[in-house]
């Protein structure tokens, strides 16, 4: 409006045109805070629609009242404060991790609720309309932590600590893994697994990882041509177990691979897998399926 002149400003027309430019910034605000957006633009939306309204409630004419009443509501409204953005690594993650753990109570909230719904045969609309508020809550969080760790994969640098380097990576490949992103999150995590192998994040990236190689297998409309998540479960399982021996995801994997590559025609894959199981492990009857072909 800034281009306009003034006297053109207060002409009737005008005057209208910022009068709906003023509720528009107003709800843009209402839904940046629903949405969980940074606190800056919802500020930024408030004071627009607020100069907006104050510029037509200064004016005289039928629109003064209405435009009255909009800026002393705008005037009560409180202007949320806090940072732009993050403008380092750790107060990008930092960040991140607020939202992921008001997540929490809000995941917790679903659960109750889905509970609540099936125990009343799927009929109380009290309970579906309180569940339907839960998602949304549940959704806000999701893409504020994800730009958040984004933003501080950005601001990495020398001075950055591997251990709060491979922690962000993990939270990244699990907020990837939400949205259902497999591939991104399949990427990260293996990723995290092989360069931070000694890492906290180290195993859970490695688990997350394979569970998406698997998904992208499983969902492959393809089924002629299915090497690359063949290779990527067949490498990434056995490096878990050989990487975490101990760790009884070991087993876990190994038995669950062993079947996934026998069932796809990849009998030495499968009995390289096989030999990776402990033989007092009871997932060492595989062995079965494997040695035998038309068994499988």
């Amino acid at each position: 409006m800034e281009t306009v002149p003034r006297r053109a400003q207060r002409g009737a027309d005008m005057l209208a045109i910022r009068l709906s430019l003023a509720r528009a910034y107003q709800m843009q605000a209402e839904d940046f805070s629903r949405r969980g957006m940074n606190a800056a633009m919802i500020t930024q939306s408030l004071l627009a629609a607020r100069e907006n309204a104050e510029f037509v409630a200064s004016e005289e004419g039928p629109l003064r009242e209405s435009s009255q009443a909009l800026a002393e509501e705008l005037g009560s409204q409180r202007l949320e404060t806090g940072p732009t953005e993050p403008t380092t690594f750790a107060e990008a993650t930092q960040v991140g991790r607020t939202a992921l753990d008001q997540n929490g109570p809000a995941n917790g909230r679903v659960l109750q609720l889905q509970t609540q719904l099936r125990a009343s045969g799927g009929d109380d609309l009290s309970v579906r309309d309180q569940l339907d508020t839960a998602f949304k809550e549940l959704d806000t969080q999701k893409p504020t932590a994800l730009e958040s760790y984004k933003l501080a994969m950005a601001m990495v640098d020398s001075t950055t600590p591997p251990t709060a380097l491979a922690l962000a990576r993990y939270f990244l490949c699990y907020l990837h893994y939400l949205n259902g992103d497999h591939m991104r999150a399949a990427a990260v995590g293996e990723f995290v697994a092989r360069n931070y192998p000694g890492s906290d994040a180290g195993l859970p990236c490695a688990k997350i990882a394979l569970v998406c190689y698997t998904a992208l297998l499983d969902s492959e409309s393809d089924r002629s041509d299915l090497q690359f998540e063949l290779a990527r479960v067949f490498e990434l399982t056995r490096f878990l177990a050989k990487t975490w021996p101990k760790s009884p995801d070991a087993v876990q994997v190994l038995a669950a691979g062993v079947p996934t590559m026998a069932n796809a025609g990849e009998y030495e894959r499968a009995r390289v897998l096989t030999e990776l199981i402990p033989e007092n492990a009871p997932e060492a009857l595989v062995n079965n399926l494997v040695d035998d072909p038309n068994a499988v």
